[in-house]
């Protein structure tokens, strides 16, 4: 987590270790995981790369049965994370056509997207791309597959309940 803290910041571990009062050589060590520091210790670290600590509910995965033995991966709440605004989806999550970018700012894009990430996506996907916000503002307007929306319903249910 401290080396991705520094790299999205941009520094280097000398940068860092000076910005965060620590020599280059632990914070080095840290990285490396040749030694652990102490919670305060990793939080001034994290705040010198410009970062917060935050609590952030764990979500997890199960997989429901789809149209013709395919799986349907469901969390168990929508992510909350900023996705980018525009997205290139993988040929395993959308197949057919050529189109794989999408922009996520527009409905229609969006839509898209979504019903083949939530129908043929697995977790990363989910995590990387579905917005809770974005998700709720369309689900209802979404065309998806009958195993799909069932096994989508709940959570979107919750991701309201949770406005």
């Amino acid at each position: 987590m401290l080396r991705s803290a520094r790299s999205q910041a941009g520094l280097t571990v000398s940068a860092l270790a000076d910005r965060a009062g620590t020599s280059r050589a632990t914070l080095s060590a840290y990285e490396h995981g040749r030694k652990a520091p102490m919670v305060t210790t990793f939080e001034r670290i994290v705040n010198a790369a410009g970062f917060a600590i935050a609590l952030e509910p764990l979500i997890t995965f199960r997989q429901v049965a789809g149209y013709r033995g395919r799986t349907i991966t469901v969390p168990s709440q929508l992510p909350q994370r900023p996705v980018p605004e525009m997205v290139t989806l993988p040929s395993r999550v959308l197949w057919s056509g050529k189109r794989r970018m999408f922009d996520l700012s527009n409905r229609d894009d969006r839509a898209i997207a979504y019903e083949a990430i939530m129908t043929n996506g697995e977790a990363q996907d989910i995590l990387d791309f579905i917005n809770a916000d974005l998700l709720v503002e369309i689900f209802d307007q979404m065309y998806l597959p009958p195993a799909t929306r069932k096994a989508w319903q709940s959570v979107v249910d919750l991701g309201r309940d949770g406005d």
